[in-house]
């Protein structure tokens, strides 16, 4: 699933006014957003684990990528402009 997250998004006002940086929230929730549609006989129950390795900055344009790890696990990957600024693993019900 692709994103952006645009230079007017209210999130970015006060993080960090002059060099603004997605905060790491507003990530999150687009990365569990894309769990829904990547994952549609899943929910998520659970983070495991979630590494933020670089800023994401607005207007970036970022995917996430996810692959099954084990049963009621999924493992995911986020790349912005083909960096990797983020990972993790989350715990998976079925709907």
């Amino acid at each position: 699933m692709l994103f952006r997250i645009t230079a007017d998004h209210p999130s970015l006002a006060g993080h960090f006014p002059g060099n603004p940086v997605v905060p790491g929230v507003v990530l999150l929730d687009h990365i569990l957003t894309s769990a829904k549609s990547t994952l549609p006989t899943f929910r998520v129950c659970g983070i495991r684990k979630l590494k933020c390795l670089q800023p994401v900055l607005p207007e970036q344009t970022c995917e996430v990528q996810w692959a099954a790890v084990k049963e009621a696990q999924a493992r995911f990957v986020c790349l912005c402009d083909g960096r990797r600024v983020a990972e993790g693993n989350v715990l998976l019900a079925a709907r």
